[in-house]
């Protein structure tokens, strides 16, 4: 069974308590996955007995805060540039078609 939780003692450190009882101080930190279920590398990278660098943790987030904001600008599954209606009610029909199609991504 793989291991979800570790401990941080009050300087920040990991550590590990043999009895299992936190300390005055200490942060017990338990992953969790965001982003509906997408696993992100920063995950990966803190199941090693190593943990990552200053340099890597921030390139994780640089790659991840990138991702999201540019996320809006390709939507997964939808047309770059969807068409433009001419009247009221071509864009009823429009966003009346788009309901129907979110289902299938």
């Amino acid at each position: 069974m793989m291991n979800d939780t570790h401990v941080v003692d009050k300087n920040g450190q990991r550590v590990q308590r043999a009895n299992g009882i936190l300390l005055d101080g200490d942060h017990l930190v338990v992953k969790m996955r965001v982003m509906d279920g997408v696993p992100r590398p920063g995950l990966f990278m803190t199941d090693t007995a190593q943990p990552p660098t200053r340099e890597q943790l921030q390139q994780m987030r640089d790659t991840r805060n990138a991702a999201l904001s540019n996320a809006w600008r390709q939507p997964v599954g939808r047309d770059a540039s969807p068409p433009i209606a001419q009247s009221r009610d071509e864009a009823l029909a429009l966003r009346d078609q788009s309901l129907r199609d979110a289902w299938r991504g």
